[in-house]
């Protein structure tokens, strides 16, 4: 076990789904996985592993924002040796072309977060990319399935609070919105970057597959 996820070793897939919402992450392992087991539930943030087609995978919750996530993806790499980290769930949209359930492959992430300073120092500007492999893998799929999805450059942001206060002052949240939108941005989430850099750092394969959708969309607790 580790720090904040209380697994044996062996417990867990070397492919991992990771949503943010321990909800999720349990309706994932329900509905889309055979013979699921939870192996976590330290802060309730949900571990399972189960089969997908015969293959092992599991699915981990992660919760909100960029130091939230960095403590999972970094235990699950060094302390079970997960190789492949593909995040999933939902995100708001910013391209006006990307709308409610279409599927956002993210192929790079930028952020105003200091992750990036306070690691590499002053001077270099790290730029964490999605496994190309597994992206194009991923777009095929969506082709073959007919699935509407979007590939670009995504946002992942330190503030949501501050958002709030934008959202109130129109003027400045459409000033905000375009300067994003003019650089081709097309979604905003709290929690990419950090994900892009720590898989990149061990040299883990990496993907981000994201839905922008409505807030009643959350699974319900189930029983």
């Amino acid at each position: 076990m580790s720090t904040h996820i209380d697994a044996p070793k062996g417990a867990i897939a070397d492919v991992v789904l990771l949503p943010g919402d321990p909800l999720r992450a349990q309706y994932i392992a329900e509905n889309f996985l055979d013979n699921a087991q939870r192996y976590n539930m330290v802060r309730n943030a949900f571990g399972f592993t189960g089969t997908f087609e015969g293959r092992r995978v599991s699915v981990q919750a992660t919760g909100m924002g960029i130091p939230s996530i960095s403590i999972y993806v970094n235990e699950l790499i060094q302390d079970y040796g997960v190789k492949t980290l593909i995040r999933v769930g939902t995100a708001g949209g910013m391209g006006e072309n990307v709308k409610v359930r279409d599927v956002v492959l993210a192929q790079g992430s930028s952020t105003d977060s200091s992750i990036i300073l306070n690691t590499f120092g002053a001077g270099l500007y790290f730029a964490p990319l999605a496994d190309f492999n597994l992206l194009r893998e991923a777009a095929n799929l969506a082709d073959t399935s007919a699935i509407r999805y979007h590939v670009g450059n995504v946002l992942g942001e330190d503030r949501f609070i501050t958002m709030r206060w934008i959202v109130k002052n129109s003027l400045i949240m459409k000033c905000w919105r375009l300067r994003w939108k003019r650089r081709h941005f097309i979604y905003l989430r709290l929690s990419t970057m950090c994900t892009r850099y720590r898989s990149s750092r061990f040299q883990i394969t990496w993907l981000q597959v994201k839905k922008p959708q409505p807030k009643s969309d959350r699974p319900a607790l189930m029983t």
